[in-house]
């Protein structure tokens, strides 16, 4: 693999981290909001929302060219706490 290969991969998990911790500071209200439907986070923000995924992932990939980063989480009405 090369050195620009792996630094865009690390770039890319160092995106997602921040996507997941957006997510769990935000959870609460994201749940009062969302419960039932996944979630997605991209850039340190929330950007859509929908009860079936590939509807989600469909609306993702028009909007955006690369979601490779995107924290994609499904919120049940059940959840007590974030889970990642």
């Amino acid at each position: 693999m090369s050195e620009l290969m792996m630094k865009d991969r690390v770039e890319k998990l160092k995106r997602f981290k921040k996507n997941t911790l957006y997510y769990r500071k935000h959870y609460k209200s994201l749940k009062n909001r969302f419960a039932g439907k996944y979630v997605a986070i991209k850039d340190s923000r929330f950007v859509g929302s929908d009860e079936n995924f590939d509807k989600l992932m469909s609306k993702l990939r028009k909007k955006y060219p690369d979601i490779s980063a995107t924290y994609i989480k499904h919120i049940s009405k059940a959840d007590a706490y974030p889970t990642i």
